[in-house]
């Protein structure tokens, strides 16, 4: 009785076991989404290309630079050595007045000169001596400018390379008022020329000094002419500037 109880008793409950209904299966947990992998690039080799050719440029042609003479200009004062007129004979000093410019400054150059001299009123009778005025063109030849070198810079050897002959022509007009007489001639002189500024500076300055002659005959067509002998020295000193 006992036992037929305790399986009465048990019987039921574990069939409520067996019947309760099992909870419900949960689905398995997703797997996580894979990584996009990049595909790796394929490197073809390539042959390596030649350098583009350069760009040409159109660059102009620079004329030829030509470098021009130097140029000079010198304005002095000095006197000139005439007889004409004096009486009696002898040789007087007349004071003049010296403008000449040119064209080179090495072995050779080319100069114009005027040249004016002022006797009347500075001599008393019977001394009659006569005004000149005349314009020259003359070479310039410095035969020791080649000898001595540009780099030569101190002032004895500059004052070398100054040094030069002057052979040309003049044309004069001698005369005491209206009275004149014309005549051309050979112009022949020489000069140096003290350096005043340093060698570096491209524009120098000079005290020129020049002795020069014209040599021209004696011309009297007629009775109003005024016979006029050759000139003696002309001497003069000038601040000469080269540029």
């Amino acid at each position: 009785m006992a036992l037929c109880a305790a399986a009465a008793l048990l019987g039921p409950g574990k069939a409520r076991a067996q019947d309760a209904p099992s909870p419900p299966s949960l689905p398995p947990a997703a797997a996580p989404p894979a990584e996009p992998t990049t595909p790796t690039p394929l490197v073809v080799p390539q042959a390596p290309s030649a350098p583009p050719p350069p760009a040409l440029e159109t660059v102009a042609a620079a004329p030829p630079t030509v470098e021009r003479p130097r140029l000079s200009l010198a304005l002095g004062m000095g006197v000139s050595f005439d007889s004409t007129g004096l009486s009696p004979q002898r040789t007087a000093a007349v004071p003049s007045f010296f403008a000449v410019g040119g064209f080179g400054d090495g072995f050779a150059g080319i100069d114009f000169g005027v040249f004016a001299s002022t006797a009347s009123g500075r001599f008393r009778p019977p001394d009659a001596p006569v005004d000149r005025l005349a314009v020259d063109a003359m070479l310039v030849l410095r035969p020791l400018c080649h000898s001595v070198s540009p780099d030569q810079t101190a002032w004895g050897w500059r004052l070398l390379r100054t040094l030069g002959g002057e052979l040309g022509v003049g044309f004069e007009r001698d005369g005491r008022g209206v009275s004149a007489e014309q005549r051309t001639g050979a112009r022949v002189g020489g000069r140096i020329e003290l350096p005043l500024t340093a060698a570096a500076d491209p524009s120098q300055l000079r005290l020129r000094l020049a002795v020069r002659r014209l040599f021209a005959g004696t011309k009297d067509t007629n009775a109003a002419a005024v016979p006029v002998s050759d000139s003696a020295l002309e001497v003069y000193g000038a601040l000469a500037l080269v540029f």
